[in-house]
């Protein structure tokens, strides 16, 4: 109750201008006909509306597999293109919206920014000093909003002020977060893609068991294999999928598949 009265006042003191902001990124997405649709909206009208050098939309079946979605949308894609491949390659698996108490934020209040972290895990740190700064996106934060049963999207947010999330622009995405779930949530379903694409033979054979709930042991009996190039490829598909445990991987082969 404290909390919502708190973000009552201080969406009470946002100016003209700020209300403008949220509004006009409302109407542009506003009548989006499917999820691809919203998201090429989204980033078109993110940079202009809050003075930032990209905006980028990833989606999964779980937050952790959205951040390493290889068919995300980027604005300005012809600049940002080297960097969303160096992140794929290098820096997904590190993200600092990864982080336990991004996660968090992001799950229960739907947003999280950079500046506003502490106690930043060393490999998502070198995330941000190695990756994001020497790009000069020191600014980022990140909304997290619902896109119907078995999907999330992860919109990012990326500019050269690290204090731009920090005053009015951070009530404003707030409130900005909470009206794009409502519009998100609606969308016309669209078939999930499959968790496993680019995932190819044995590993991906060993990837559907594991979704079926076997173990290392069942998976290795079934397809005639040793149980640690079992584990070996478990772990490939953990990293290729950006799924963190194998539960989640399960969690995220189901609900790419519509199994139960």
């Amino acid at each position: 109750m404290v909390e919502t009265t708190t973000r009552r006042l201080r969406r009470d003191r946002l100016s003209v201008g700020a209300y403008e902001r949220v509004f006009g990124v409302l109407e542009q997405c506003d009548g989006a006909a499917s999820v691809d649709d919203f998201k090429e909206r989204l980033v078109e009208a993110l940079p202009s509306a809050y003075r930032i050098r990209y905006a980028s939309v990833f989606v999964g079946p779980t937050l952790h597999a959205a951040l390493a979605d290889r068919h995300a949308v980027i604005s300005d894609r012809a600049r940002a293109d080297r960097m969303y491949e160096l992140y794929l390659e290098r820096w997904s698996w590190c993200d600092v919206y990864r982080t336990p108490a991004a996660v968090d934020r992001l799950v229960h209040k739907g947003m999280a920014v950079l500046s506003s972290m502490v106690h930043i895990p060393l490999e998502s740190r070198r995330y941000v000093e190695s990756f994001l700064v020497p790009a000069g996106l020191t600014g980022s934060a990140a909304i997290r909003l619902p896109l119907g049963p078995g999907a999330v999207a992860v919109v990012g947010l990326f500019g050269p002020d690290p204090r731009q999330f920090e005053s009015e622009d951070a009530c404003s995405l707030d409130l900005l977060a909470r009206r794009l779930a409502s519009v998100s949530r609606l969308l016309p379903s669209t078939a999930e893609r499959d968790v496993l694409t680019g995932i190819r033979g044995r590993q991906r054979d060993v990837a559907l068991l594991v979704g079926q709930g076997l173990t290392n042991a069942d998976v290795a009996a079934r397809l005639h294999l040793a149980e640690d190039t079992v584990k070996k490829y478990v772990s490939r598909v953990l990293a290729a999928t950006g799924c963190r445990t194998r539960t989640e991987l399960a969690l995220s082969i189901r609900a790419s598949t519509g199994s139960s």
